[in-house]
């Protein structure tokens, strides 16, 4: 029986982190650290020395970031049922567009050769019913505050209300 050689906890850090240094450096890329929840994401998952799985992994995550710090959410599904990455994800760093951007790729690499059908219209209607909830709640039930601050008008915002049965 072959014992497969795999990364201690210090080790993969260590490693984690010269696989993004070299990542950013061969794609021009501004340079990026391990925030914490990629660190806790990375020493939590046994690495395989030379497989390239990491490399893959790190690569990946250093292009979904958008700023300097690599978070768990980043990094990919290891399979179907990770959900590791996301468990420990901190939101409030992350903009409106990455966090749903997460949740779309997580969709899909869950989707798999499923088929499906109306995606569009169910994330808009997901999307959608918590802004004008908050705005509503942000507004005081206002419907005129929040019709001009989410660039609707009045009639719009109380059609989209009643379509979404959200109550007044």
């Amino acid at each position: 029986m072959t014992m497969i050689p795999w990364l201690k906890k210090r080790e993969a850090l260590r490693r984690a982190q010269e696989l993004l240094d070299a990542c950013t450096s061969e794609l021009g890329m501004e340079g990026k650290k391990l925030g914490t929840s990629a660190k806790d994401w990375i020493s939590r998952r046994r690495w395989e020395d030379g497989s390239g799985e990491m490399r893959r992994a790190i690569y990946f995550a250093a292009l979904a970031a958008r700023d300097g710090t690599l978070e768990a959410a980043h990094f990919p599904p290891r399979c179907r049922r990770d959900h590791e990455a996301y468990s420990k994800a901190s939101f409030e760093s992350m903009s409106l567009e990455e966090m749903v951007g997460q949740k779309c790729r997580h969709f899909f690499e869950r989707l798999g050769d499923a088929e499906a059908s109306a995606v569009h219209r169910a994330v808009m209607e997901q999307v959608e019913r918590p802004l004008i909830e908050s705005c509503l709640s942000w507004a005081d039930g206002n419907q005129l505050k929040a019709s001009r601050v989410l660039g609707l008008g009045r009639n719009t915002l109380r059609k989209k209300m009643r379509d979404l049965g959200i109550k007044r």
